[in-house]
């Protein structure tokens, strides 16, 4: 099976996460190509669900990992190429994940044909990762390995360093209610809710990175209200609302920025200002990953040699990435590289260049030799 053909087959199989549909299928594809090889020690972790990852080694102390996900977005829109077919038109490949990773998982599986012993490499191919990450947490849950580098391919084709993180908070804040004709009596949650956010979004201009920029924070939601008893908000033009819910959507660009953070600042001016926060949680709480440039010369030289130059990636715009979770448990250097225009990622009619998805085989394969074949 060439490379194109493996691409074409991971494609086939849906692989989001939407009622009886999930990565089981290319996960058995998966398990079963690398166990034909016959090179690595090969199983399957449960994460729940009917759903798994396929870890995969060579039973040496790991050197280099790889870690791919199975997962994509579900099709969305109108797409006028089959996103279950990988049809090829010139040097594009289209299909639902071909860029966002099946293309970089296909040229990593096609770079292992190459090799018939290593020494210290490691493989995952995960779930849930455009989603909530059980699959990588569960991986790091259950084993403690510590490769000194990890690649992630991604698309983008540039060198990915690092990250801003991802912290998402919920919270209910009380104050009072009154005649709308008499608002000094009351403490309008809304307004405060709303001022509140704003002196969040001063206080994380101190969180600025020379190279993640600065941290970025989006009100996503925001409901308030008359307080009606057993969660229910209603509407009264006349009286001062009581009682407001919001969540909250922060890009820490400083490692240190995580939810507590973020929460303490806004208990405090709530505090300050006569109101409550009643209820707060973090439904995701992740820092930010760097890597600086000099500790990646040697993937560096290899990238170069492959494509005749090094360019690393815009990391103050990307979002949140797995690497993350593994630099921080691990201490592991991580790298985001993979074939694929990546502003195709989760897009209608996603594609895949065949000459990059070619380039990205060969850099892999590269590194496996120069890390792990001796």
């Amino acid at each position: 099976m060439d490379m194109i053909e493996l691409i074409r087959k991971l494609i086939s199989f849906p692989s989001y996460v939407n009622g009886g549909t999930n990565e089981r299928q290319v996960g058995e594809f998966i398990f079963d190509y690398l166990q034909r090889l016959g090179t690595l020690h090969v199983k399957k972790q449960p994460v729940g669900d009917d759903r798994f990852n396929v870890i995969a080694h060579d039973g040496y102390p790991p050197r280099l990992m790889f870690c791919c996900h199975m997962d994509t977005v579900p099709p969305s829109g109108t797409w006028q190429h089959d996103p279950f077919a990988g049809q090829v038109e010139g040097d594009r490949l289209y299909g639902l994940g071909a860029c966002d990773m099946k293309g970089g998982t296909a040229g990593l599986l096609h770079a292992l044909r190459s090799f018939q012993e290593t020494q210290g490499l490691f493989l995952l191919f995960d779930v849930d990762e455009e989603y909530y990450f059980n699959g990588m947490l569960k991986f790091l849950d259950e084993y403690d390995v510590r490769p000194n580098f990890a690649v992630f391919p991604e698309p983008g084709l540039k060198i990915g360093n690092g990250h801003r993180g991802l912290v998402e908070v919920s919270l209910q804040v009380r104050g009072k209610t009154a005649h709308a004709a008499r608002p000094e009596l009351g403490k309008n949650a809304i307004l405060g809710v709303s001022r509140a956010v704003e002196y969040l979004l001063e206080a994380l201009e101190a969180y600025q990175h020379p190279s993640l920029g600065k941290t970025a924070c989006n009100l996503a939601w925001l409901k308030g209200g008359i307080d009606q008893g057993e969660g229910e908000i209603g509407c009264r033009a006349n009286k001062i609302p009581d009682l407001t819910e919001a969540v909250l959507d922060i890009r820490p660009a400083r490692a240190e920025l995580r939810a507590q953070t973020v929460l303490d600042l806004l208990a405090g001016h709530l505090a300050a200002n006569g109101f409550q926060m009643a209820e707060a949680k973090a439904a995701l709480d992740f820092g930010s990953l760097y890597v600086p440039p000099e500790r990646l010369g040697q993937f560096e030289e290899i990238v170069r040699c492959v494509l005749g130059c090094v360019e690393y990636d815009d990391i103050s715009k990307g979002g949140y990435g797995e690497g993350q979770l593994l630099n921080e448990r691990l201490g592991t250097d991580c790298v985001y590289f993979g074939p694929g225009p990546k502003e195709m990622a989760h897009q209608v009619d996603e594609y895949v260049s065949i000459k990059e998805l070619e380039q990205a085989a060969e850099v892999y394969t590269r590194l496996i030799e120069q890390v792990c074949s001796h």
